[in-house]
């Protein structure tokens, strides 16, 4: 019996998630999840081995308004890799308000003036309009030679990295080797696509590491903006270690 290590704040409505026994055993780790601050005694949960995971809220000090994620102000974000899940997760980010730039080795720029986002066929142009985050929508196979293209010196320094591999170690070890240590590096796995998230991407899990984010109050703030766009759009969100990701999805 392990006692499940957290309640996620900003979630009002009592309920636990379960998933029938047909689905992924990951998903049916995840299940289990609490998503009320209204239980307060221990949930338990049999299993094999410990999860290491816990609920996590873009704001825990933000309670006013329990049924709502905090505000989140205008980020300038810019996609690598527009294919259909960059475009997907183009339109959340334009319809929040958020600056959104992309580049891709296709020319998406019909694409992305109809999505309202501003496409850069060539890299440099895109880093040198100093995006505070980049969003990596690429394939594994091809993250390492993206990356190695990216012209990281025309980047702020502190600029956060986000990737959304499947496979979270590679994603983490490559982004800790590949990028200057100033970067900030959060590892993600939106566990939903174009399909799955059609209609609304609420109560889908939304799994991630901050691997690195430095200590600056703005850095920080950042990371939590970053998280808090798919908070808002009622996504279930998880923070677990890239570890034990790859374990449960095994």
């Amino acid at each position: 019996m392990i006692p499940h290590p957290c309640l996620h704040p900003s979630l009002s409505k009592p309920s636990l998630s379960f998933l029938s026994s047909s689905s992924p055993p990951f998903l049916q780790h995840l299940s289990f999840l609490p998503t009320s601050p209204s239980i307060t005694k221990p949930v338990f949960v049999h299993s094999v081995k410990p999860l290491h995971v816990k609920c996590s809220s873009t704001n825990p000090t933000s309670q006013s308004h329990p049924d709502h994620a905090p505000p989140i102000s205008t980020l300038k974000i810019a996609i690598i890799g527009f294919g259909n899940y960059g475009q997907f997760l183009a339109k959340t980010l334009v319809s929040q308000g958020h600056i959104v730039l992309a580049h891709s080795r296709s020319d998406y720029s019909h694409v992305a003036k109809k999505l309202g986002v501003s496409f850069f066929l060539n890299p440099h142009d895109l880093c040198e309009q100093h995006p505070e985050v980049i969003l990596l929508c690429t394939s594994i196979i091809s993250t390492e030679q993206v990356l190695k293209t990216l012209p990281l010196q025309r980047l702020k320094r502190s600029t956060l990295f986000v990737d959304v591999l499947s496979v979270k170690e590679f994603a983490r070890n490559l982004l800790l080797d590949a990028l200057p240590p100033d970067f900030d590096i959060i590892c993600s796995h939106p566990m939903f696509g174009p399909q799955s998230a059609k209609q609304s991407c609420k109560d889908l899990f939304f799994v991630f590491e901050k691997v690195r984010i430095g200590n600056e109050f703005s850095r920080v703030q950042r990371c939590e903006q970053f998280l808090g766009i798919f908070q808002s759009e009622g996504c279930k969100m998880v923070e677990m270690s890239c570890q034990e990701h790859d374990k449960l999805a095994a």
